[in-house]
């Protein structure tokens, strides 16, 4: 039993370490540093060789994986993009890629990696029909959708014929510093976002239709459409200067949603900016202010779950900025984020293993500090944490409440001292914490803990006032053997007595009075790790074996500072030491 909870607190401890998903996402970031042409994100776009682009205020870029390619106008040279302002992105069949501009839609050939310039130019028949190329996609004929707001423009890639169908019920010539998407849903309808309502175009009458007008049930939240995407279930997802709505495309009934707004400072929370939906159909949404939301939904389509990430100066592992532009999850189920501030990434996929850890985030776990020092999971699969100067956490996996002990606590979370070296539960289901300033052992009934001789009642046991407890272990024979930095303790509880080993005392010696871990063997010897070399106890001969770094020999100790023991299945002994890590073969090889 103590091998395996030992095991299980090494894998524990890894838990700490790793990047996921949990109850805290930790986002990766791309800036200017690492070699963006402008921070501001206003559109990201994956192509069909695994290529991400992102469209800024200042230039197009290509990641590969590795560095950006920025792509800039060069008034010089007709082959250069048309403009550096971005507002959006798609590919054609072809694998060429398509850039709405603020000047001018442009076609990059991968071929020969040069740009063609199609702008608007009144006295040419096949004009595009503006030059501010606020939305692109592709349609299921292949052909390029435009949006110039008040003009959809259906361009064939292959013979660049453009056909033009004017909205005469947008009224108004719109110049905007934003783009406005446009779809096309799997039923085939085309849908292009306005400042003055989501249109739908009727491709055979080739007639738009405001939605407002189409709806069974209520009208957007606001006119001014800001994000547009389809999800798996038949909804379409629009997001708007103030709310989230959503429209089933079946019966064209309109839902609307609104976000919490937790934070007083982030007052555009439901001014929403981008949407995507990933593989397990929860929503992820963009905001002007508030940051991003990812949401769960129930049957019914009503929010099951509702967790927001925003930006924190503390913490270089959130959100580079509140206003989130542009969103994509990419081939990889990788979610890209397009912020004010620069491009955050964050990995989608089940990862294995949890992230708990103190910071500013809202998310943030409620640990006194993030230095572990020592890790335990009791029977009520609770976790305990030491830590490294600031106490003890005990976390309840299922509520994800933290309870704190500290030596500054009054009361019931009182401890002895802040330094938890070591968590350990015994065969009696008695826990006992060691630190650097007694023994403690937890009092289940009264959830508090109490010093060694209180616990136990008992002045003849030591009450390791002022000693570093390394390491604690209940043997086979039910005596206790304690790792100090004074020395080795065997405790009798039964008979409430104790022995003390000690360096230099005769044939009762360890090698060094700083004994860091203690295991029993198969055999129930003890191994006993010091800073001076490896003890063996033959129990039955009440005597000890040393081994130490022998400098002349290949067949010795990589070093004589002893950290960590354990046996294997084979009763190997596994040595960690400050300088690497030994096997001692116990048994002679076959």
């Amino acid at each position: 039993m103590i091998r395996k909870n030992w095991i299980s607190a090494i894998f524990l401890l890894l838990v700490f370490e790793q990047i996921c998903i949990a109850q805290q996402a930790v986002f990766s970031h791309y800036s200017v540093d690492n070699g963006l042409s402008q921070s501001v994100i206003k559109c990201i776009f994956q192509d069909s060789k695994g290529y991400i682009w992102f469209g800024t205020q200042q230039g197009l870029n290509r990641f590969n994986g590795y560095s950006f390619d920025n792509y800039l106008n060069n008034p010089a040279d007709s082959n250069s993009i048309s403009d550096n302002w971005i507002y959006s992105i798609t590919e054609d069949n072809e694998g060429d890629i398509w850039i709405g501009t603020r000047n001018g839609l442009n076609k990059y050939l991968q071929k020969t990696g040069q740009f063609k310039q199609y702008l608007y130019d009144a006295s040419k028949p096949n004009s595009i029909s503006g030059n501010y190329i606020y939305g692109l996609s592709k349609d299921m004929q292949g052909n390029i959708l435009a949006n110039t707001a008040s003009t959809l423009n259906i361009i064939n890639p292959k013979t660049l014929a453009i056909t033009m169908f004017v909205n005469p019920k947008v009224i108004s010539n719109e110049i905007s510093d934003e783009g406005r998407p446009i779809i096309q849903t799997h039923d085939g309808k085309i849908w292009m976002s306005t400042s003055e309502g989501l249109w739908y175009f009727d491709s055979d009458k080739k007639k738009f239709y405001l939605l407002d007008t189409l709806a069974k049930s209520n009208s957007l939240s606001n006119q001014n459409i800001t994000a547009l995407t389809e999800d798996s279930q038949d909804n379409l997802w629009i997001g708007t200067q103030d709310g989230l709505n959503r429209l089933n495309l079946k019966n064209f009934a309109v839902s609307r949603y609104s976000l919490d707004q937790k934070r007083k400072e982030s007052p555009n929370t439901n001014f929403i900016r981008s949407i995507r939906e990933d593989r397990n159909r929860k929503l992820w949404i963009g905001t002007n202010g508030g940051g991003l939301f990812r949401l769960s939904f129930n049957r019914d389509f009503k929010i099951s779950e509702q967790i927001n990430f925003a930006a924190s100066d503390q913490n270089t592992g959130n959100l580079s900025h509140n206003i989130v532009l542009s969103l994509l999850i990419d081939q990889s189920n990788l979610l890209w984020i397009g912020t004010l501030n620069g491009i955050d990434k964050i990995d989608l996929k089940k990862s294995k293993f949890n992230l708990y850890r103190r910071s500013p985030s809202y998310h943030s776990a409620d640990l006194l500090d993030n230095v572990i020092a020592s890790v335990y999971k009791d029977k009520q699969n609770n976790i305990w944490i030491g830590n490294w100067g600031s106490g003890l956490n005990i976390i309840n996996r299922f509520t994800n409440k933290v309870m704190h002990y500290t030596s500054q606590s009054k009361g019931n979370a009182h401890i002895s001292n802040n330094f938890v070296h070591v968590i350990y539960e015994d065969s009696k289901n008695r826990i006992w914490i060691g630190t650097r300033d007694k023994i403690n052992l937890f009092d289940k009934v009264n959830k508090r803990f109490l010093p060694i001789r209180q616990y136990f009642n008992s002045d003849k046991l030591p009450d390791f006032e002022n000693i570093r407890v390394n390491d604690i272990l209940e043997d086979s024979f039910g005596f206790f053997w304690i790792s100090t930095q004074n020395g080795l303790y065997k405790l009798d509880l039964e008979n409430q007595k104790f022995e003390i080993f000690l360096q230099g005392a005769g044939g009762q010696q360890v090698s060094s009075n700083l004994v860091y871990r203690t295991i029993e063997d198969a055999s129930h010897n003890l191994w006993i790790a010091t800073t001076q070399g490896l003890d063996k106890y033959i129990r039955t001969e009440h005597r000890f074996i040393h081994y130490q770094r022998n400098q002349n020999s290949t067949n010795t100790l990589c070093s004589n500072f002893i950290v960590s023991l354990c046996e294997d299945s084979e009763q190997n002994i596994w040595i960690g030491t400050t300088s690497g890590l030994n096997k001692f073969v116990t048994k002679d090889s076959v």
